[in-house]
């Protein structure tokens, strides 16, 4: 068995030691700029409908994608600890994005923590939200919901489980709807102030923002995880069983691009959480940190295809899935 057994406390998952993130001035910078710049794309994203509705689309695609994509990669980051000394400040940049992707911070907080501890097993909420892991019907029906909503769907998903968690908070779980309302009653005034009778287009597009997101960003989990389980494997093995997306191709470069190089190294995220996916980028190709399972984007249909045939599928001690990893010391 690995050192690390399967159980980690909610601060280990967030920091899994000896490593410590190195915060930088350029890091921080750049997580305001994308802060600052997201009430911007919104309020700006009504020009390209009211021009074309195509021209709006294709905006969300490019600018919207890419922005919320960063934040919600930023977003997981600060709930690592991973931008700022003070956890204080981290929390607060936490909230502040969570407002801006819709995205519980305490559904978040609760099922990441027990996504790191209890990774491919049944206890990850992030991937058995319902805790259902006897029910292949259940199971693909949940599929086909986050396969059109995403992390829309997920939520929906996980709330029975979240609210019967011992950590669960009914004055934090007031708090973000009421914050969430506030936000978007600002942007629907500030929309009204800029394009008149035309701010409805803001609604429009801050939804399409909101939905493109969540599907990509869920169907970047899928990549990295779907279809594994493995609930009777130590912790250490059960990390390495994660997969990195390869570093060829054009479109795995380009996925690459939009997540910060956070699949390229999502192996060493679970086995060292504590250094942030900025410390990945110098990483040289040939020689990834830790046993990988490489993967490339365009395998996410068969990963998908492969999960809908068998979706309660465990991988014992003597799966030849393993054989692609080393053993366990």
């Amino acid at each position: 068995m690995s050192e690390m057994t399967n159980v980690l406390s909610e601060n280990e998952a967030r920091d899994q030691v000896p490593y410590h993130a190195t915060r930088s001035r350029y890091s921080q910078t750049l997580l305001l700029l994308y802060v600052f710049a997201w009430p911007a794309v919104i309020l700006t994203a009504p020009l390209f409908w009211i021009y074309n509705p195509l021209a709006g689309i294709l905006y969300a695609l490019v600018i919207g994608l890419h922005v919320n994509t960063q934040l919600g990669l930023f977003y997981h980051e600060l709930w690592h600890n991973g931008f700022f000394k003070s956890t204080k400040t981290n929390r607060f940049f936490f909230w502040v994005i969570s407002f801006y992707l819709i995205s519980s911070p305490q559904f978040y907080g609760i099922a990441h923590a027990s996504h790191h501890k209890d990774i491919h097993t049944f206890d990850d909420l992030e991937f058995w939200p319902a805790k259902e892991q006897r029910s292949k019907t259940r199971a693909r029906i949940g599929l086909i919901f986050e396969l059109f909503f995403g992390i829309i769907a997920w939520q929906f998903r996980v709330a029975p489980a979240i609210y019967k968690h011992k950590k669960y908070s009914r004055i934090v779980s007031l708090t973000f709807p009421i914050g969430w309302v506030i936000l978007f009653t600002a942007l629907m005034y500030a929309s009204y102030l800029i394009y008149g009778n035309l701010y409805w287009y803001a609604a429009v597009a801050y939804g399409l923002h909101m939905m493109l997101f969540a599907v990509a960003l869920r169907s970047l989990q899928f990549l990295e995880h779907l279809g594994i389980t493995a609930p009777e494997l130590d912790y250490t093995t059960r990390a390495k069983l994660t997969r990195n997306t390869r570093r060829c191709g054009i479109l795995n470069q380009l996925w690459h691009k939009l997540t910060l190089n956070e699949t390229a190294e999502h192996t060493l995220h679970h086995l060292r959480a504590g250094i942030p996916y900025r410390r990945y980028m110098p990483l040289p190709p040939p020689a990834p940190s830790a046993p990988v399972r490489p993967v490339s984007v365009t395998d996410l249909p068969r990963i998908i295809r492969d999960y809908w045939k068998d979706p309660l599928r465990e991988i014992g001690p003597d799966s030849p899935d393993l054989k692609e990893i080393p053993h366990s010391p």
